[in-house]
């Protein structure tokens, strides 16, 4: 038997609503029902999902869609609607319907992207960390240890992209936000569309295109453009680095890079996975040098500063995003060298080859 999947809990949990009482006690969860509505009081999407996972976990390989589709159709809950569509039919599709993914960036969300996506979201998050195939214990992990919405949030898009690596792609971070629960059109228009060919289609004299682009646009179908990872505005992340706050104001937007110096933007737009190779390089301290503790002294940080690094659990994660929207890739590189890591060097270099390469 096909153990139920967490997406097709999640829309079930949308269209079950205050019938999700009913359905727990014939699922044999009576004694959960207070415990429940307790711990997600006023909150009946939350308190319906709750519960189906509950039941998924206790039952494990038995919490089969032919067991809740019995339980849906039984007398006493008498929601065959909902059995016939996620059970019988086993229609687990939603994720995708009424979703055009054309025109997206292609590959890695980039830091740059996160750290704005970051301040656009509210008590979604969790929904779409869910949707991004995060465990519920890890979310609420953060959810407890943080205590602002854009922290929780920039956390659980960087444990998204730690686990999922080269998964965590634009295209999947659409479709959790364009999922019915969710509903982020806007966020996913802004940061995960490629803008660029809109930037060209602005530029032609009128009537030569600008009207179908903003029309594809407003439908997330952009047919037949490019991919580019430069797209979108940078906000800093508010407390990331221990003095640095986010006041409200309007942020810098990352440079547009010009294909023949992409060197010259600065490091946000390298991508995850970039700042993850470089931190396993350069986060073990190293006694003859050459550490992160080194790049940050030649970067001009104070001890204080360097001594915050190292409190950290990423130390080299802490100093890059301190110095993302200040410190360019050349100058980067430059550090690298000066501090005898030409290893850590080549692997920027190696992104950077790469892309030129793809233009």
């Amino acid at each position: 038997m096909e153990s139920i999947t967490t997406k097709c809990l999640i829309d079930l949990a949308f269209d079950l609503s205050v019938d999700w009482k009913t359905l727990a006690r014939v699922l044999g969860l009576s004694e959960e029902v207070s415990r429940i509505c307790d711990d997600y009081i006023r909150n009946v999407f939350e308190q319906a999902y709750r519960m189906l996972q509950t039941w998924k976990r206790r039952n494990g390989s038995q919490a089969t869609y032919q067991a809740l589709g019995e339980a849906l159709s039984n007398d006493v809950v008498s929601r065959n609607d909902l059995a016939q569509k996620y059970c019988a039919g086993r229609n687990r599709s939603s994720l995708d319907e009424g979703i055009d993914l054309k025109g997206l960036k292609t590959g890695m969300v980039t830091i740059a992207d996160m750290l704005s996506i970051a301040n656009n979201f509210g008590k979604e998050w969790m929904w779409v960390g869910r949707l991004l195939g995060l465990e519920d214990s890890l979310l609420d992990g953060i959810k407890e240890d943080l205590s602002q919405t854009y922290e929780c949030t920039y956390k659980m898009l960087e444990w998204w992209c730690k686990k999922k690596d080269s998964d965590a792609t634009y295209e999947c971070l659409a479709r959790a936000l364009l999922h019915r629960t969710v509903g982020m059109r806007e966020v996913a228009e802004k940061f995960c569309v490629d803008h660029r060919e809109k930037k060209i289609a602005s530029a032609a004299p009128s009537g030569e295109g600008n009207t179908p682009i903003d029309k594809k646009l407003k439908n997330l179908t952009l047919n037949g453009s490019t991919a580019c990872e430069f797209a979108g505005s940078y906000t800093e992340a508010p407390g990331a680095t221990g003095n640095k706050s986010f006041q409200g104001t309007t942020p810098p937007r990352v440079p547009e890079p010009a294909d023949d110096c992409i060197t010259k933007n600065v490091i946000t737009i390298l991508p995850y996975k970039v700042w993850k190779e470089l931190a396993i390089k350069l986060d073990p301290e190293r006694p003859l040098g050459g550490d992160y503790k080194d790049l940050a002294c030649e970067m001009g940080y104070t001890v204080e500063k360097i001594l915050y690094f190292q409190s950290r659990n990423g130390p080299t994660e802490a100093l890059l995003t301190d110095c993302a929207n200040s410190v360019s890739i050349d100058e980067l590189c430059n550090k690298l060298e000066a501090i005898g890591r030409s290893d850590a060097k080549i692997v920027v270099d190696e992104w950077i080859k790469k892309k030129t390469t793809n233009v």
